[in-house]
């Protein structure tokens, strides 16, 4: 047994389970044990900024989403790049905070792709919603790749593309 069932998962292919009880005592007993068991304090309302992440693919949901519910933090996950409900939520949340700043964690892949979706968020968020974020892409980064010696130098999709050519010359 080389890597634990717990970090294995595929997001892609949703499970839906249904439950029921078999009695009215049953529902009565799990009501009663989880009573006020829900509470969480909102640690953003402390913050001077308004703070979110967003991932670029479902498969970094379980690694991320329990980590984002300690902080309280909304987590958005845009399998690629974010379509514009989920950006017009986030406007939203941001508004209603109240707060002056929007700082968007951004975690992709460190590909052209990747390395784009953080700049283009952004500028939808100007563009579409009149909003100035401040996206930071927190991993994957070169930094975050030459600090842990990841294997470097796979071969980029695409290489004569724009972004391809952008990406390798930023980042061999």
């Amino acid at each position: 047994k080389l890597i634990s069932w717990d970090v294995i998962a595929d997001e892609t292919r949703p499970v839906v389970l249904t439950c029921g009880f078999a009695n009215v005592q049953d529902f009565i007993r799990e009501e009663k044990e989880g009573f006020l068991k829900a509470y969480w304090r909102d640690y953003q309302q402390s913050q001077p900024a308004h703070i979110e992440i967003v991932g670029e693919k479902m498969t970094i949901q379980g690694i991320i989403e329990p980590l984002a519910r300690i902080y309280q933090i909304p987590m958005t996950l845009g399998r690629g790049y974010c379509s514009i409900q989920p950006r017009h939520d986030m406007a939203e949340r941001f508004r209603k905070s109240g707060k002056d700043e929007l700082v968007v964690l951004m975690l992709s892949d460190l590909d052209p792709h990747g390395v784009i979706i953080a700049t283009s968020y952004a500028e939808s968020m100007r563009k579409d919603f009149g909003i100035e974020p401040d996206a930071i892409r927190v991993g994957l980064t070169g930094d975050q790749v030459r600090e842990r010696k990841l294997r470097q130098g796979l071969p980029v999709k695409s290489p004569k593309s724009t972004k391809s050519k952008r990406f390798i010359k930023e980042y061999g």
